[in-house]
C-alpha cells in the first residue's frame, strides 16, 4: 500500500516561503513534529481487508510506543509527544 508524506519539510523551512527568511528553529515545534509524521494510505479504493491491516499495524505500534514510555518513566508520566521539547 502506497503513503507519501506531502510535506516532508514544515511549510516555513520549503523553497517557496525562503523569501519569508525563516531559518531552522524559528518554528521548533513544527519542526519536530514534521520528523514524527506518520503517512497512512487513506484513499477510496483501499480494499477492507488493507483497512484492518492499517488499523491493527498502527494498534501494535501505538501499543509498543506507549509500553516503551511507560517502563521509561516507570509509569508516573502522563504521555506527550512532545515533552521533549523545550517552550
Amino acid at each position: 500500500m502506497p503513503t507519501i508524506i506531502h510535506y516532508p519539510l514544515p511549510l516555513h523551512l520549503q523553497k517557496v516561503y525562503a523569501e519569508l527568511g525563516h531559518r531552522p528553529g524559528d518554528f521548533a515545534v513544527a519542526e519536530a513534529v514534521s520528523k514524527t509524521v506518520l503517512p497512512l494510505p487513506v484513499y477510496p479504493e483501499l480494499a477492507d481487508d488493507q483497512v484492518y491491516y492499517v488499523i491493527e499495524m498502527v494498534r501494535q505500534f501505538s501499543f509498543q510506543e506507549l509500553t516503551g514510555e511507560l517502563q521509561r518513566t516507570g509509569g508516573r508520566e502522563v504521555l506527550n509527544p512532545l515533552s521533549h521539547l523545550k517552550p
